[in-house]
């Protein structure tokens, strides 16, 4: 299945579950009604109607007050398992290499930079949470980190990223609150039990004795009409989540190229004493979310467990994994680890060497030689012939060489941009560097502009830093864009919307429209505007009712791809075409303005899956209506998948 096909596999599975969730409802309303109507002895209509309408009220309440915290981000979530957010600039090895992990698999899927964070828990365990890619986060267990080497860390991060690209996060949150309510009726027992144990101990009248009996015996009842709901919530995750986590280790292997680094993880939780258990009081609520088996599962354990059983996924991955060998420990393997933003020229090459490759810029950079990234980096304009399917097919994908590619651009990053890249003022400084002029004079005057709008230090970070966002060349600008607004996302509502104004006044400052400097904008809009903390819903059916709005975004796309008029006619009819709408003209300049673009792309963002994928491919289709891509074109259908929600990875696979 492509991305596409995954993002509408999950949203069928989202539906399967609101009925497992609605049926589990039912047998817990029908017991405790039952329950509560032997209890007064009164079996009548209006008893019974009463009751089951209390726990409608009690059990939906809880599962919609619990969706409406998880919606603010998969923060939410690391805070509820306990986990403490790393610091971007930490010195501890074992945390850098995490960084260092995460920062390249970033780089290389076209996704935002997750938060990591971190459980105190001594198994090996990890999950990601969020509503989409631009809010997750990546948390990993202490045990994962003190017990796996860099493959196996890589594998399981791998397998995380898995479930950021392939759309099950949110269906995980999705079922995050719906079993809150299920749950519900068993914790308020065992409240209500610890109550009347207290209450039995403490007082000294004997008059309360039968009402501490009768809370007693409802407290008895409620913990085990609860234990229903236990069950039933063990297996819709159950029937959710194991073939979702097969999935996961099949991509993992895929993106790593390296089953001995997923399954050599997996044969750890499997041989150690701590095996992936986590201590938080939510770890059974978050099982189905985590990568092994969070809580031990004995009653039923075939039916009940979350993920399939260790040997299964292992054997899966790799046939000839020796399940007897000796399990071996990493030794001293932290302090190798390359520290944030080490610069390495070799490594600089390798990158503008792997993108030129990938790419078609024939700029050969040899990485023998000692020659600075700016003279190596990939001819922007130099072509390489690829089809659409190929652009296609790599959505939402990643190959081994493609995090190859990521892991030689992290290291190609200068010290001091890497270092600015740690700091809310140094990613906001990196976002400005993006659109400012390559004249010097006028871009004194945009520095002038970040001064009023946002503040003097950005404004000085802006000018030191530009230089070496500039020397990466264009290659770098989507990554370094994701490694930004990984932190930006989070910068309060009113920073956010000071940067938006002093970016739109930065674009427009010499009067004339920059397209690269536009879909910059255009890409990094929804994350200022709190678009990476709302819910995209997909909510239209049909492209007809979005013509104008796609109407805009193809002629920007084809203004922007070239300088020829009569290019850009023709590219914009190839996607009107692949579209099918009829008596479609191009768009006039105030149809394309940035808020009627903005706009547009926040629409197009909530296509159902399968319309996104034809609009997608659209967009891809007329750029590459001659079976040519530039670099420059390239990252602009980047920026446009970004904007629209498509992870496009950092290079071509080559895979048709």
């Amino acid at each position: 299945m492509n991305f596409f096909e995954h993002q509408d596999a999950a949203r069928k599975l989202t539906r399967r579950f609101v009925w497992m969730f609605f049926l589990a409802i039912v047998i817990v309303m029908v017991v405790l009604s039952l329950a509560i109507a032997t209890a007064f002895d009164s079996f009548d209509l209006p008893t019974i109607g009463l009751s089951s309408l209390g726990v409608l009220v009690v059990i939906g309440g809880a599962s919609l007050l619990r969706l409406a915290r998880l919606s603010q981000g998969g923060h939410v979530v690391a805070e509820m398992m306990g986990a403490r957010k790393v610091d971007l600039d930490s010195k501890d090895p074992q945390e850098i290499m995490l960084l260092n992990v995460v920062e390249e698999m970033s780089i290389a899927s076209g996704v935002t930079r997750p938060a990591v964070y971190i459980m105190d828990d001594e198994g090996i365990n990890a999950f990601a949470a969020g509503y989409h890619a631009d809010n997750a986060v990546v948390a990993v267990t202490v045990g994962t980190l003190d017990t796996l080497s860099r493959a196996e860390l890589q594998g399981v991060v791998a397998h995380e990223f898995s479930h950021i690209l392939n759309g099950d996060m949110r269906l995980n949150i999705k079922l995050l609150g719906v079993l809150a309510g299920i749950l519900l009726i068993g914790n308020l027992g065992y409240f209500m039990l610890r109550g009347v144990t207290y209450a039995r101990v403490s007082s000294r009248d004997s008059k309360a004795g039968g009402v501490i009996i009768a809370m007693l015996g409802a407290s008895i009842a409620m913990i085990v009409i609860g234990f229903i709901g236990v069950l039933c919530g063990r297996m819709i995750q159950s029937s959710i989540s194991r073939q979702r986590e097969y999935l996961a280790d099949a991509s993992a292997v895929q993106f790593t190229r390296s089953p001995e680094g997923i399954s050599g993880a997996l044969n750890k939780i499997r041989v150690l004493a701590n095996g992936s258990h986590v201590e938080s009081k939510h770890a059974a609520e978050l099982n189905h979310m985590c990568f092994g088996e969070s809580v031990s599962i004995r009653f039923m354990s075939g039916l009940m467990a979350s993920h399939p059983p260790l040997e299964d996924r292992i054997k899966r991955i790799d046939p000839n994994f020796d399940l007897n060998a000796t399990v071996t420990m990493p030794e001293h393997y932290h302090e190798q680890e390359q520290v944030n933003g080490e610069h390495d020229s070799s490594a600089s090459m390798a990158a503008a060497a792997g993108i030129s490759q990938l790419a078609g810029s024939g700029a050969g950079a040899n990485t023998s030689t000692g020659e600075n990234s700016a003279k190596s980096r990939p001819n922007a304009e130099s072509t390489v012939k690829v089809n659409a399917k190929q652009v296609m097919n790599d959505v939402g994908a990643l190959t081994s060489e493609q995090i190859e590619v990521g892991h030689a651009m992290r290291l190609a990053i200068d010290p001091e941009l890497h270092e600015a890249l740690t700091t809310e003022e140094g990613c906001r400084a990196v976002v400005y560097c993006l659109v400012l002029d390559i004249e010097r004079r006028t871009r004194e005057r945009e520095v002038n502009l970040i001064v009023e709008g946002d503040n003097n230090e950005v404004a000085k970070l802006a000018w030191f830093l530009w230089e070496f966002v500039h020397d990466l060349g264009l290659a770098f600008r989507q990554p370094l864009l994701d490694l930004a607004m990984g932190v930006i996302s989070y910068c309060d509502k009113s920073t956010r919307d000071k940067m938006a104004k002093t970016l739109r006044e930065i674009i427009m400052f010499d009067g004339k429209v920059d397209f690269s400097e536009l879909m910059v904008m255009l890409a990094v809009s929804p994350q200022l505007s709190d678009g990476a903390h709302k819910i995209t819903r997909n909510k239209y059916k049909s492209i007809t009712k979005l013509k104008s709005e796609l109407l805009a975004v193809f002629g920007l796309l084809a203004m922007a791809g070239s300088d020829d008029e009569g290019e850009w006619q023709v590219a914009f009819e190839v996607a009107v075409e692949h579209c099918e709408l009829p008596e479609s003209d191009f768009p006039a300049a105030d149809q394309m303005s940035f808020s009627v673009l903005n706009k547009s792309i926040q629409k197009l963002r909530s296509l159902m899956p399968d319309k996104k994928q034809i609009v997608f491919a659209a967009c891809v289709e007329m750029v590459l209506y001659d079976e040519e891509i530039t670099l420059r074109e390239y990252e602009m259908i980047r920026l446009m998948a970004k904007a629209l929600e498509c992870p496009l990875p950092v290079s071509i696979s080559g895979e048709s």
